[in-house]
């Protein structure tokens, strides 16, 4: 045994000089060791110990069927397509038997994560396709996957020598590969996925016959569902991102046991994201905020069920009962004379009659809102005035008198490049009357630019007298696959 090792060892390291990217001339031929030598591996990814296992797993295969098999294993090729490579080194071996074709070469490019087997014509019929992609997929995907590459060659060639033996265990690995297939194992994650997206579905067209409201009519819901698709796409794209940073593993959070649970997640945010796009019409609907809470109110009763599926939508319906609340306040009339009625902001034609031009501005920018009361005995009109949702992104404008100054911001003058600093000017001005006030100006810092960090020994099989393959020819046959 020591000299048989001593032996192999010495023939590689005359024949192998370092190729990093093997051709078919240049892949060691294991006949050259012996006609008992069957194993390429040039790189020594099998091992000596596997290597000598495998010779005699093909010399008992060769023995009783006549069937010659060739195994390959190495780093890396010249070109693109492994079952070309593969195909081509097998005709140019000549694997099996001349009269009969019936040889098998096992190939493997660790480098590609690839492997594929290639069968002579007359091997077709022993090992169908079929067969030796069931083989590929039990016994060599889960052991390269951990890097066990002897063990999963040494397994998958003892079921090829099991199905040559006994072709009655061609059904039994049929029969196990359909319990393996994608729809036996994934079937009932998948229905359930499309239950719960059809159900979503169901609701989103649900909520778009809410027709209380005109712009709430279906000529809205392409661009309800185009904004649901954008926001879904942030959110998951964001999501990746974080879940990437802390280091989640990937391949459990998307695998297909968590595919109901992610189709639940994206059918709550295209919930809420049509909510929020329905609340928005309301909101640009009306301007009486009487109006506007009313019709809010007819809203989330639409949606207090489908609050238990979005949870999320119970902050919206917070903010409805505290602007209701709110409202209870504004529709106090100015004194307690009772003769006063509040005008239906909806209903009036010209706003210019009652607010002036500051106060319009002053709506407009949500800084404050005004509620109208008139007098019916001598239509007299006094203002109210509330503080609007963007009350305190202004101040009052010591010039007009109206809530229209922006707070201090810097305004840019020169901007900066990644070469060079940049000049602003920190200014406070009116949105109404053109009043600005210069607080000096302020350097503004350069650009940055984002930066960014951006063989082994070789061994082979047995020693001996020098061989040759049977020259046998392949029409193709086989299968292939990744790991």
């Amino acid at each position: 045994m020591i000299k048989h090792k001593l032996l192999a060892t010495l023939f590689l390291l005359i024949t192998i000089s370092g190729f990093s990217q093997y051709t078919i001339e240049t892949i060691p031929d294991p006949k050259k060791q012996g006609q008992h030598s069957f194993v390429s591996d040039p790189n020594g990814i099998l091992g000596l110990t596997t290597v000598d296992t495998l010779n005699q797993i093909c010399t008992d295969i060769e023995r009783q069927s006549s069937a010659e098999v060739a195994i390959v294993a190495i780093d890396d090729f010249e070109g693109d397509s492994d079952f070309d490579f593969a195909y081509d080194l097998f005709n140019h071996w000549g694997i099996g038997k001349a009269g009969n074709n019936n040889g098998l070469l096992v190939f493997i490019a660790r480098d590609r994560r690839k492997y594929q087997f290639i069968t002579g014509y007359g091997m077709e019929g022993s090992l169908p396709d079929v067969t030796l992609g069931i083989i590929g997929d039990r016994y060599l995907v889960p052991k390269f996957k951990e890097g066990d590459y002897g063990g999963g060659i040494i397994d998958a060639m003892n079921a090829i020598k099991n199905v040559l033996e006994n072709p009655e265990i061609i059904k039994e690995l049929k029969a196990e590969a359909q319990k393996n297939s994608f729809l036996y194992k994934n079937g009932d994650h998948l229905l359930s996925a499309a239950i719960i997206i059809l159900v979503f579905v169901a609701i989103f067209y649900w909520l778009s016959s809410f027709k209380h409201i005109p712009p709430l009519a279906g000529k809205n819901n392409y661009r309800d569902f185009v904004g649901g698709c954008a926001v879904v796409f942030i959110i998951v794209f964001f999501g990746i991102f974080i879940v990437a940073f802390f280091g989640v593993n990937m391949k459990k959070l998307f695998s297909f046991q968590a595919l109901p649970w992610i189709a639940f997640l994206l059918g709550t945010i295209f919930l809420l994201s049509k909510y929020i796009s329905q609340r928005q019409h309301i909101l640009n609907s009306y301007k009486d905020e009487a109006n506007i809470v009313a019709a809010l109110g007819r809203y989330e009763k639409r949606y207090w069920l489908l609050m238990l599926i979005c949870p999320l939508l119970l902050v919206f319906l917070i903010g409805y009962l505290r602007r209701k609340s709110r409202l209870q306040l504004r529709l106090q009339p100015p004194d307690d004379s009772g003769k006063w009625v509040r005008l239906n902001r909806d209903e009036i034609k010209g706003i210019t009659a009652y607010l002036s031009e500051g106060q319009i501005q002053e709506e407009k920018i949500k800084s404050v809102s005004y509620e109208i009361w008139q007098q019916p005995d001598d239509a007299s009109i006094q203002l109210v005035k509330w503080n609007g949702r963007k009350y305190r992104r202004y101040e009052d404008c010591p010039r007009c008198e109206n809530r229209t100054l922006n707070k201090v911001h810097t305004k840019t003058i020169r901007a900066a490049t990644y070469s060079s600093t940049g000049l602003g000017e920190k200014i406070q001005d009116c949105t109404f009357c053109n009043y600005k006030q210069s607080f000096g100006t302020v350097v503004l810092p350069k650009l940055q630019k984002s930066s960014s960090s951006g063989s082994g020994g070789s061994r082979s099989g047995s020693s001996g007298s020098s061989g040759s393959w049977g020259g046998g020819r392949s029409g193709g046959g086989g299968a292939g696959g990744s790991w």
